[in-house]
């Protein structure tokens, strides 16, 4: 019987030893399994983001008006192959360059490029105006009267040479309004009432600088997004 004693404590020991062992090696084995940590989830999309904001701003810069025109006018259309067609005719390159330019020209409306000076040409000089022959005075005809039944001539509208393009985008939607009243601070001021929640007052404010129609107005406003 004096020996049952020690015999049962080296037991309880072997046994105690065993499951320290076991638990030890659980936790290595998962500390192992773990990876090693990563960054925001977010990143990575915020990279490929921008940098097709980036591929849309070079694809804009070798097109001329002209043919960013075309382009756009297929996106428009919601017609990718003729876009990507229109393209490849304009800058000779590949149809993957074209498809990820066309692409990219689509999630981020670039505005039509002004025209660029060519390299190494310089501007004509200005014509000196040619000295004023003496002549003589001629007696200033009567003009004649009008006639009773004529009606009034029409006040000269205002014509001015520049019309500015708005694209709005969404997903595969993209709306354009294009008028000589539109400039890029009404169209800021459009983006940012309707962010605000005010898209009656956006579309009142495009309206009233643009010849749209009240459809082509709430249309261009309903693709407003945050992202847009």
């Amino acid at each position: 019987m004096e020996f049952i004693v020690p015999l049962l404590i080296v037991v309880a020991a072997v046994l105690l030893v065993a499951v320290a062992v076991r638990i030890l090696g659980r936790r290595g084995r998962g500390g192992a399994g773990r990876g090693p940590d990563r960054g925001p989830a977010g990143q990575g999309g915020a990279q490929n983001e921008e940098a097709a904001r980036g591929l849309a701003a070079e694809a804009s810069a070798r097109l001329t008006p002209e043919q960013h025109r075309s382009v756009y006018s297929m996106i428009a259309q919601q017609n990718p192959v003729g876009a990507v067609k229109a393209y490849r005719a304009a800058t000779g390159c590949s149809l993957r360059e074209a498809a990820q330019a066309t692409s990219a020209l689509s999630r981020f409306p670039q505005p039509t490029p002004e025209p660029q000076w060519i390299a190494g040409a310089e501007p004509a000089a200005p014509v000196e105006p040619a000295a004023p022959k003496a002549t003589v005075p001629e007696p200033a005809m009567p003009a004649p009267a009008p006639a009773p039944d004529a009606a009034p001539a029409a006040p000269a509208r205002p014509v001015s040479g520049y019309r500015f393009r708005a694209i709005i985008a969404h997903g595969d939607d993209v709306r354009e309004i294009v008028s000589t009243r539109l400039n890029e601070e009404i169209v800021a001021q459009v983006k940012a009432m309707a962010l605000s929640g005010d898209r009656d007052g956006a579309k009142g404010l495009l309206l009233a600088h643009s010849e749209a129609s009240e459809a082509e107005a709430a249309a261009f406003v309903e693709l407003i997004h945050p992202e847009a």
